[in-house]
């Protein structure tokens, strides 16, 4: 099962109010009032090397923007929340840039001020600047961070211990993975090894499959329609998230040491309105698999667990014997 009973992703208007009283407050108004009242300076320079400094922070600041953006949506997309502190994730973002260290989106703000300051040459955006960093070196450590402690627990814990605050990590960091450095992906829990490929999206709460250690059996969790940063991709195409949804149900296959072929049964989900939704899914799930025809049990259901989901397979399989 692929939901834990979170909300959707907030609506463009959620997202704006938060925007807009404070990274729009830093990065546009504040900057405005500096040059209203300080003018627009050359620091001395001339010709190249004003025309570098005018380069390199429209650089800086469309660098930011974009990973300020990125951050974003991020927030949205897998944290179900907002930059606001009114308005939060609910779940722990640790996907994108947040895999490499723990606040990009106070970095992206930064790199736009940094920007704007060398584009205006403008001594007073660089002073704000640096009293924007000065109050987050305090502000994060002493607030922020052991509030998310508070909210998450030991996850967040988990988290800090990999993840550093500032000097990003030069690999991503891999949540169901970083328990074991000799198999990457892989726990063990009672007996069972639990699979968790770093293909796909990490933060979900579950693994992605479970092998029997005397069998060899391997029991799937429900595969979803999700990319990478745990965004449900298609909303209201059957095709395309069925497609997805095959995708990752192999790769979780893979890690597990299975494969289509060696499938035993499946499950499928559809949020179906008419049998003949049920039978468009079917029929590509049925192609997928080839020559193969495992057993299945195909159901319509009202809902799934993430917003605008619309199928999930779950699939139980043996253990390849090229293992």
């Amino acid at each position: 099962m692929a939901g834990d009973g979170i909300r959707s992703p907030p609506s463009v208007w959620r997202v704006a109010a938060a925007i807009l009283p404070l990274p729009f407050v830093a990065t546009v108004l504040v900057p405005a009032a500096v040059l209203g009242s300080w003018g627009i300076n050359d620091w001395g320079l001339g010709g190249l090397a004003r025309a570098a400094t005018i380069l390199l922070g429209a650089a800086l600041a469309a660098a930011g923007l974009a990973l300020f953006a990125w951050t974003v949506r991020l927030f949205a997309s897998v944290g179900r929340g907002t930059l606001a502190p009114w308005d939060p994730p609910e779940r722990l973002v640790v996907a994108g840039p947040y895999r490499r260290f723990r606040h990009p989106m106070i970095t992206g703000v930064a790199l736009v001020l940094a920007g704007e300051a060398l584009a205006f040459a403008s001594t007073g955006i660089a002073i704000v600047l640096a009293a924007f960093v000065a109050i987050n070196a305090l502000y994060l450590p002493l607030v922020e961070e052991p509030a998310l402690r508070r909210r998450f627990g030991s996850d967040y814990q988990r988290y800090i211990a990999h993840v550093p605050r500032w000097l990003p990590r030069l690999r991503p960091w891999e949540p169901n993975g970083a328990l074991s450095a000799r198999e990457r992906g892989h726990t063990q829990v009672v007996g069972a090894r639990r699979t968790n490929p770093s293909e796909l999206y990490a933060d979900v709460p579950y693994d992605y499959a479970s092998v029997a250690p005397a069998g060899g059996v391997v029991f799937t969790a429900g595969a979803c329609p999700l990319d990478a940063s745990g965004a449900t991709v298609a909303p209201g195409d059957f095709e395309a998230q069925t497609r997805q949804t095959l995708d990752n149900l192999e790769l979780a296959l893979r890690a597990a040491g299975s494969s289509l072929d060696d499938v035993l049964k499946t499950t499928v989900y559809v949020v179906a309105e008419e049998r003949a939704q049920l039978v468009q899914v079917f029929d590509l799930v049925e192609a997928h698999f080839g020559p193969a025809r495992p057993p299945s049990t195909l159901l319509g259901v009202s809902f799934l667990g993430y917003p605008d989901q619309l199928v999930e397979i779950e699939a139980i399989a043996r253990r390849s014997e090229r293992q």
